[in-house]
């Protein structure tokens, strides 16, 4: 404050660790050109006194006539009996895939272990693991895998209308999409636990039948379904709780 007398941006911390409740301010959703947009009915709000958390009624501005005709990135203003709400609408022409660098069909018995570049399974059947290394990408597409799936610090993870026998453990990735039916990412089926942590980019998990526990934690944004919710034998638990 020297010179000024006014206050820097930092003195806010001060007056926001003295709130009684904190709301998740920020969502991200996605929609095709000319769909309807679907927006969250209820965001998490954190209760400082125990550290609990529950859904608050959003009640979101009108979507402007035409706010899907292109392609690009639209806000709409909400908000809560806590406080203001911001969602951050991709508007997409088509779901986009990775750009392959190996392409993996038929049946591949044993581990299988992506070390650099995009590796798609496009209807492959793996019998084993399969493990994605710090770096690399993998996308999966109509594929059945007998057995785990685990990324570390992976460039990216997409899986879509696939079936999996055993956890998916995702850590560290730049972005994981697992399903996405509203663009055309159908979902898949799990059987086994699903982990997602410590993301750097936002991630979509939505319209699953996961037979198992699904948890997030640590993430930069947490996860978001776009309206399809997944259905889960287990607890849903952390950033994953309401998807």
């Amino acid at each position: 404050m020297t010179g000024t007398w006014e206050p820097n941006a930092s003195i806010d911390i001060f007056t926001k660790s003295r709130a009684s409740h904190v709301v998740e301010d920020t969502v991200y959703a996605s929609a095709l050109v000319s769909d309807e947009v679907v927006l969250p009915d209820s965001v998490r709000v954190l209760t400082m006194a125990d550290g609990s958390t529950e859904p608050v009624p959003v009640e979101w501005d009108s979507v402007p006539d035409g706010a899907t005709d292109t392609a690009g990135r639209l806000t709409v203003h909400g908000a809560t009996e806590y406080g203001p709400v911001t969602a951050m609408l991709d508007v997409v022409e088509t779901y986009a895939g990775l750009d392959c660098d190996r392409v993996i069909t038929g049946r591949h018995a044993g581990p299988l272990t992506v070390t650099k570049g995009v590796t798609c399974l496009d209807g492959a059947t793996v019998s084993g693991p399969v493990s994605v290394r710090a770096g690399a990408s993998l996308q999966v597409d109509g594929a059945v895998i007998a057995g785990p799936v685990r990324a570390d610090d992976a460039a990216g993870v997409v899986i879509c209308d696939s079936r999996i026998s055993g956890p998916v453990t995702l850590s560290g990735t730049s972005s994981v999409t697992i399903g996405n039916p509203v663009l055309g990412c159908a979902p898949n089926t799990i059987t086994g636990p699903v982990t997602v942590t410590r993301t750097h980019w936002w991630n979509v998990i939505a319209g699953n039948t996961i037979n198992g526990p699904l948890m997030c934690g640590g993430n930069a944004q947490p996860p978001v379904n776009n309206g399809s919710t997944n259905t889960v034998s287990g607890p849903k638990s952390a950033q994953c709780r309401d998807l």
